[in-house]
């Protein structure tokens, strides 16, 4: 069986901007911990330019203070959970959303008009929203278990220049750095080791090349290092059957825990909150028998997750909770779910990113061409480890009850809907689905 020394969960972002043919669409002062301590955005050239000089953060007005109860968290917890259910197709999934809402929310600050709209109605939550949860998360809730960076890489070739409300944008409150050079296999090389040294190296590569006409790209890269509040006991893991949607059956290694204390029994399913050391904790979901995944992903709200999460259970017993050794690989492209989902016009020639940039004085035509998401999550005995990446391409023009006599069992030996959460504002870093089917 395979035991790690260290446990992480890492994602990382890039968003490529580029020239060329468009697609279509088919708590307390003890949580603070500022996740970068720079107050000056770091601006880095392929050689010494004496004209370019840091961006310093300008002090900005927080209106959205991530904590319990803020239904804007219930927003972000909705997009979540609609894009998991886009993007589940039987097999093994797991998505970042805390990463993709990062990228995605840099971008917002360079759309104007419907493609602005379209994404803010998306997410369920305006352009400031957005940036201003961002801003907390980071700089106030991430905790020492999570660590998240980024970075805007400019072709320094193609005369693109950030206009200045934008780039203070993605300064202030994404805390980015610029980073301008010559678009080739060395800029390819400076984005992945980027990636790699803000995700421990569990993500060694979001590029594997750079086009000809390409004109940026913007990265977030997210690293979670974590273990159990209360490891399980390695000597009670046992081999198990787990039952495959389509009623057949592999052997899993199968961790076991119980106790007395909370757990989730829903309409729908049974379930369980797992503590991590620190502000984050495992929720597992098992739907009823006879309830696909689909079925249940379709029924499951953000104010049914958002409940469990907050009380770490919704009901008071024995239990007896098993979750499978597991671990799984993810990649998908999620161009058509956020379609599906409304953003429609960021991947079309009537993409609006008016606010981007300049070229030569005037405003380029730019589009998102395509969003690649990729992912990969092992969990043991002593905790997670975990990774993912995204990289979003864009073109020029382009788409307390009284404690019961019964002892409930909580067996994960069927697929089941995980998370990863943040504790403190009750967010969901990563979702995911495991199915027993690889992707």
């Amino acid at each position: 069986m395979k035991s790690f020394n260290k446990k992480a969960v890492c994602t990382a972002m890039a968003i490529v901007m580029t020239a060329g043919m468009f697609a279509g669409c088919a708590k307390d002062e003890k949580n603070k911990k500022k996740n970068r301590s720079s107050e000056e955005t770091t601006i880095i050239t392929k050689r010494n330019d004496p004209e370019l000089t840091p961006i310093k953060r300008q002090p900005v007005e927080v209106d959205v203070d991530p904590i319990i109860n803020n239904p804007r968290i219930d927003s972000y917890t909705e997009f979540s959970l609609e894009l998991l259910r886009n993007e589940y197709d039987g097999k093994n999934t797991m998505i970042s959303p805390l990463s993709i809402m990062g990228a995605l929310g840099m971008t917002m600050n360079g759309a104007n008009g419907d493609t602005l709209a379209e994404m803010e109605e998306m997410f369920g939550l305006s352009l400031g929203d957005v940036n201003n949860i961002m801003y907390n998360i980071n700089e106030n809730y991430l905790g020492d278990e999570v660590t998240q960076a980024n970075s805007i890489f400019l072709n320094s070739q193609k005369g693109y220049e950030l206009q200045d409300d934008f780039r203070q944008s993605i300064v202030d409150y994404y805390n980015s750095d610029i980073q301008i050079g010559e678009f080739n296999d060395d800029m390819v090389d400076r984005i992945n080791d980027f990636v790699g040294v803000n995700t421990n190296y569990r993500i060694k590569e979001i590029i594997t090349e750079l086009q000809p006409d390409d004109q940026m790209v913007l990265v977030n890269a997210l690293s979670f290092d974590g273990e159990w509040e209360t490891p399980f006991e390695s000597d009670c893991t046992r081999d198990k059957d787990f039952t495959l949607e389509n009623g057949e059956t592999i052997t899993v290694s199968m961790m076991y825990d119980s106790g007395t204390g909370m757990f989730i029994g829903g309409d729908n399913e049974m379930g369980y909150v797992k503590a991590y050391d620190g502000n984050y904790a495992f929720v597992a979901l098992l739907p009823d028998e006879g309830l696909s995944m689909d079925e249940y992903l379709s029924t499951l709200t953000s104010e049914e997750v958002m409940g469990y999460i907050r009380g770490g259970g919704n009901q008071y017993g024995n239990y007896v909770f098993a979750l499978p050794v597991f671990e799984s690989n993810y990649e998908a492209s999620l161009k058509d779910s956020l379609c599906t989902m409304g953003m429609e016009s960021a991947f079309s020639g009537s993409a609006d990113f008016t606010n981007m940039c300049t070229v030569d004085g005037k405003i380029p035509d730019l589009c998102i061409s395509d969003v690649v998401h990729k992912s990969y999550i092992s969990v043991n005995e002593e905790g997670t480890e975990a990774a993912a990446a995204t990289a979003v391409v864009m073109v020029d023009a382009c788409c307390e009850v009284e404690e019961p006599t019964v002892i409930n069992y909580i067996i994960l030996d069927r697929p089941f809907v995980y998370m990863i959460v943040n504790t403190a504002t009750d967010m969901p870093v990563f979702a995911g689905v495991y199915s027993g089917v690889e992707a």
